[in-house]
Order: structure tokens, then C-alpha cells, then sequence
């Protein structure tokens, strides 16, 4: 059996398609009410427990999580099976990232602040925060992404 990895093009590609979902579900999502913005907390609250015990790799999925929560906001069956499928190439991708730990920390913060916005009802602002954190993880893959 054989995986593809997705080579720098894909990882720019993914990103290009998640730059312009996620922000426009947190701006414009007709379904964002305390459920689904209570999704987005509890994703924040597992990256968090999961960092405590040092479990890098649940990190990395309690931040799927996040994404998919945010996608969730749209209320759109659709959507939340496109972002499904690119967070799974997602994963393809942070199987060669030499350090999760040191990419996924920083996010944790950010994660939490996105989701502080959101329950504050400052959905522009959030969009904002989720613009310029989807440009630096993009920024952070690609420096660190193996070209070989």
C-alpha cells in the first residue's frame, strides 16, 4: 500500500481553501449560536488538558477539532465534509514535521483567544485572528516541510 504526500504545492493549495472557509465561517456562519461556539471552547479545553499530560499527538487533533468547529459555524452539511477532507491531508502533512510540539504549542494561545472573540461575540475580530493564524501555520509548514 502507498500514501501520497502531499508536496509544497498541496500544503499551499490547502491552506488557499482553508483561508478562504474558515474565516467566512466564523464572520458569516448562519449557525453560530452557544452550541456551536461551546464546540469551538471544548476543543480549546481538550488541546489544553492534552498538552498537560504532554500528548502532542492529541494536541494535534484536539486542534482539528478547533478547525472543524469553527467550519461547524457555517452550518453547512457541505462544508464540514470539505473541511473533513482537508484536515485529513492535513494530517499527511504533520507526519513530517520533525517537532508537533513545537509547531502545535503556539497554537493552543491563539486557539483560545479566537475562541474568547467568538464568545464575546466579536465575530470580526475572530475572523481577523483566524486570517493571520492560518498565515502563519502556512508560513511555519513551509519553512519547516522537508522538499525532498
Amino acid at each position: 500500500m502507498f500514501v501520497a504526500q502531499p508536496d509544497r504545492d498541496a500544503v499551499r493549495d490547502v491552506y488557499r481553501a482553508r483561508r478562504l472557509v474558515e474565516p467566512a465561517a466564523v464572520r458569516l456562519g448562519e449557525a453560530f449560536d452557544d452550541e456551536r461556539v461551546g464546540a469551538v471552547r471544548a476543543a480549546v479545553d481538550e488541546g489544553r488538558r492534552a498538552a498537560g499530560t504532554g500528548d502532542w499527538a492529541g494536541v494535534g487533533s484536539a486542534n482539528q477539532h478547533f478547525h472543524r468547529a469553527l467550519v461547524a459555524l457555517a452550518g453547512s452539511p457541505r462544508l464540514d465534509q470539505q473541511m473533513a477532507l482537508l484536515l485529513a491531508e492535513m494530517r499527511l502533512v504533520f507526519h513530517r514535521v520533525p517537532d508537533v510540539r513545537e509547531f502545535f504549542e503556539p497554537y493552543l494561545g491563539r486557539n483560545d483567544v479566537i475562541c474568547g472573540l467568538l464568545e464575546d461575540g466579536d465575530r470580526e475580530r475572530a475572523a481577523g485572528e483566524v486570517t493571520e493564524y492560518l498565515a502563519a501555520a502556512e508560513a511555519q509548514l513551509l519553512a519547516a516541510y522537508d522538499p525532498g
